[in-house]
């Protein structure tokens, strides 16, 4: 049984990397090996602090250097962190889930209730600059 090592996963707490996908990290956690990483942009949807990696505050070297000597000292909990760090990509970040997701963002929605199989539209009274129309024009709404 060997036991997982540690990353460490330092991020600058700039736009970038608040806007970019760490694909490093997902696959770190993916192979199940524990992580220490700043919280900055997906980092913070990806590691559930304390559960599936650590994250500590952006710019603070103390928190980090802290975490990674306490993790080096405590390989039952990199064991730990590491096994729900790949568990939780599998679950809620596999390919499958993504597709969900989505598919689910896509999906037109009725607002009579049930579904519309050749995307007709629907027409309402309302006028577009958003006052009623006197006339009761009718206007094309997707």
């Amino acid at each position: 049984d060997v036991l997982p090592g540690l990353a460490l996963y330092p991020l600058d707490d700039t736009l970038i990397n608040r806007c970019k996908c760490p694909v490093k990290l997902v696959d770190l956690l993916a192979a199940g090996v524990p992580v220490v990483a700043e919280a900055v942009g997906q980092a913070r949807e990806y590691i559930e602090h304390g559960h599936s990696g650590w994250l500590v505050p952006a710019g603070d070297a103390e928190a980090f250097a802290q975490a990674v000597v306490d993790l080096l000292q405590d390989p039952q909990q990199r064991r730990l962190l590491g096994q729900e760090a790949q568990r939780r990509m599998r679950v809620h970040f596999s390919w499958d889930k993504l597709v969900e997701q989505v598919e689910a963002a896509y999906t037109p929605i009725d607002p009579w209730g049930f579904q519309n199989p050749k995307g007709l539209h629907r027409y309402t009274p309302i006028d577009p600059w958003g006052f009623q129309n006197p006339k009761g024009l009718h206007r094309r709404t997707p």
